[in-house]
């Protein structure tokens, strides 16, 4: 999910809130990384879960993936090796191309002769073409589903949507990342000085704490069901 020196600016979805077309900007970003001396990197970031993906000919097989639409800052802030090809750069993303770079195994998924690069695919109902292909890590993220990276403007109008979901950065080292955050939320509450808007942000080590956390309170539930499931057998024994 990316090093220590990640993290990542959201809305406090703790009091309700959801981000709108009007919460983050493609600007907000680039003015972030350049106004402050403690992030070194910083992405806007749309994700679509369950997005259908499938190649170009009618015999391929379809297959869901987390599709990421964002910026070549992505790369560097989780840690993605490219395998293959090459990652998308800042003029696809300002010329809205249809590119697309798959995690491996997601490539190999639609593309089992391992002929991906540079073939076609269609993401939902969208034809767009394999440009590079990474090293997976939606492993960490306790998912079955693999990842598709894709220029945000592309994605955008695939989706016809505007809403930037929330900001992802890195700081320029570990220490930087309290100041980084703390930057980031001041100039984002300048650009939108929105009273019903609260602009929070959390590190990679604290959101991984939240993950393991979730894990397991779901582990002592399914602990607990199985506890009852014996119980009741017991008694119909």
């Amino acid at each position: 999910m990316g090093s220590g020196r990640a993290f990542r600016i959201m809305v406090d979805w703790e009091r309700g809130e959801a981000p709108t077309s009007s919460t983050f900007t493609l600007e907000d970003a680039r003015l972030i990384k350049e106004l402050s001396p403690a992030v070194a990197h910083m992405a806007p970031v749309t994700s679509a879960p369950f997005t259908s993906i499938r190649p170009a000919q009618k015999t391929g097989k379809s297959f869901h993936c987390i599709l990421v639409g964002t910026t070549p800052d992505i790369r560097h802030i989780r840690n993605l090796p490219l395998v293959e090809g090459r990652f998308f750069t800042e003029g696809d993303v300002q010329n809205r191309r249809r590119v697309v770079v798959l995690e491996k195994e997601l490539a190999e998924n639609l593309f089992p002769k391992g002929e991906a690069l540079g073939k076609q695919v269609f993401v939902g109902d969208t034809p767009a073409v394999v440009i590079g292909i990474v090293e997976g890590q939606s492993g960490s993220l306790m998912t079955v589903e693999r990842i598709a990276y894709a220029p945000i403007t592309f994605v955008q109008d695939a989706l016809q949507r505007r809403v930037i979901d929330a900001l992802a950065g890195a700081a320029v080292d570990e220490p930087a990342v309290p100041q980084a955050i703390a930057d980031s939320i001041k100039i984002l509450e300048k650009r939108h000085p929105d009273p019903g808007v609260h602009y929070r942000g959390m590190s990679m080590k604290e959101m991984l704490s939240l993950i393991e956390r979730s894990t397991s309170i779901m582990t002592l539930i399914i602990a607990a069901v199985a506890g009852i499931a014996l119980v009741v057998g017991a008694w119909g024994l």
